[in-house]
């Protein structure tokens, strides 16, 4: 009897989905069960997912193994680190369009505090539609 999908993720601290792509593509071979469950070989699991039996691999709530984790982690680090580098360019951004905003309105008002020479008044005539 060979192990099910959860005992080999368990065993070789991989998750399930895992074995499971390694099973549907072939770089992992096992048998289909009637019930739909896989029976794989742990010779087999331990020629593609080589693991180490002097230290069981502890598995966090996340399904993840202590590898897992610490690549998981690594991942956040800099994704934290790309996200700072994004605010602090969009910082730059706001304080240089606030600039150009602040520059724009002096302009604006030192054109409209020019005083314009007045406009000549127009005498009203009346029109007449008739030419008499």
């Amino acid at each position: 009897m060979g192990l099910t999908l959860r005992q080999a993720a368990d065993l070789c601290g991989a998750s399930r989905s895992t074995i499971h792509r390694a099973l549907k593509s072939g770089k992992l071979s096992g048998n289909r069960l009637d019930d739909g469950a896989w029976d794989i070989d742990p010779s087999e699991l331990a020629r593609v997912f080589p693991w180490d039996i002097s230290e069981p691999v502890q598995r966090d709530n996340s399904g993840q193994g202590r590898e897992g984790a610490s690549e998981r982690e690594a991942v956040l680090v800099v994704k934290v680190e790309m996200l700072e580098h994004q605010l602090e360019r969009e910082r730059d951004t706001i304080a240089d369009l606030r600039k150009r905003l602040d520059r724009a309105e002096d302009r604006v008002l030192a054109l409209t505090s020019q005083t314009l020479p007045p406009a000549p008044e127009l005498t009203q005539t009346r029109r007449r539609w008739w030419p008499f």
